[in-house]
C-alpha cells in the first residue's frame, strides 16, 4: 500500500514539527525575558545605580576634604557661627546632591512596571519620602524672596546642625544604594545566562532539526 511506505516520513515530519513548535515556543519565552531584563538594566536599575554611585562619591569626596563627617563639620559651624561654612554646605547640597535625588525619584516614579519581580521594595517609599522631607525642610534655608540666605540673613534657628542636615543615613550608604546594587547584580547574571542558554540552544536545535530533516529525506 503506497500510504504505507509514506507513513515513516509523515511520522518523521509530524514529529519535527511538534519539537520544532515547542523548542520556538520556549525560545520565545527566554527571548522575551531577556527583553524585560534588558530595559530594567537600561532604563532603570542601570541609571538608578549610577545616579546613587554619584550621589554618594560626591558626598564622600566632601568629607575626605573635611577630613571629618558632616555632621562634625556643621557642628562646628554651630558652635563657631560660621554662617559661611553652613552657606557653603547649603549652595554645595542645592546644586549637586538635590538634583540627584530628584533624578532618582523620578526614575522611581515612571518605572513602576520595572520594579524587580513586581513588588515595590520599601526603601523606595523610605526615599521618597525623605527627600520629600527634605524639601520641607530646605525652606528653612530660603529668604523672603525664596532664594538661598545670605549670611547676614541667617537667624539662630540657621545655626543648628538639625537646620542643615537634609542627608538620609549620611554616614552609611543607604537601603536603596544596596537594594538597586543587589537587583542590578541579580539582572546582569540571569541576562547573561539567558544569552548563553539562547545562544547554545539555537545552535543545537538546528543541527538537530537538520539531521530529523535528512532522515525524513532518507525515509522517504
Amino acid at each position: 500500500m503506497p500510504f504505507q511506505g509514506q507513513a515513516v516520513p509523515i511520522l518523521v515530519g509530524v514529529a519535527s514539527w511538534s519539537f520544532t513548535s515547542w523548542q520556538k515556543q520556549k525560545y520565545e519565552r527566554k527571548q522575551q525575558e531577556l527583553n524585560q531584563i534588558t530595559e530594567q538594566i537600561r532604563n532603570f536599575y542601570g541609571p538608578l545605580s549610577g545616579n546613587r554611585l554619584v550621589y554618594n562619591s560626591s558626598y564622600v569626596c566632601v568629607t575626605q576634604c573635611k577630613h571629618v563627617s558632616m555632621h562634625e563639620w556643621l557642628e562646628a559651624a554651630q558652635l563657631l557661627r560660621d554662617a559661611q561654612r553652613i552657606v557653603k554646605w547649603r549652595s554645595f547640597y542645592l546644586k549637586t546632591l538635590h538634583p540627584l535625588d530628584v533624578e532618582a525619584v523620578k526614575l522611581i516614579k515612571d518605572n513602576t512596571h520595572l520594579y524587580y519581580q513586581n513588588e515595590t521594595p520599601q526603601c523606595f517609599d523610605e526615599f521618597v519620602r525623605t527627600v520629600s522631607g527634605q524639601v520641607f525642610k530646605m525652606k528653612e534655608w530660603e529668604n523672603q524672596m525664596g532664594a538661598l540666605e545670605k549670611a547676614t540673613e541667617m537667624s539662630e534657628i540657621d545655626y543648628l546642625v538639625g537646620t542643615n542636615i537634609v542627608l538620609h543615613d549620611y554616614e552609611h550608604p543607604d537601603s536603596l544604594t544596596n537594594h538597586v546594587s543587589d537587583v542590578l547584580q541579580k539582572l546582569r547574571e540571569r541576562k547573561q545566562e539567558l544569552e548563553d542558554g539562547l545562544s547554545d540552544n539555537s545552535a543545537k536545535w538546528g543541527t538537530l532539526a537538520a539531521l530529523l530533516s535528512v532522515f525524513a529525506n532518507y525515509a522517504s
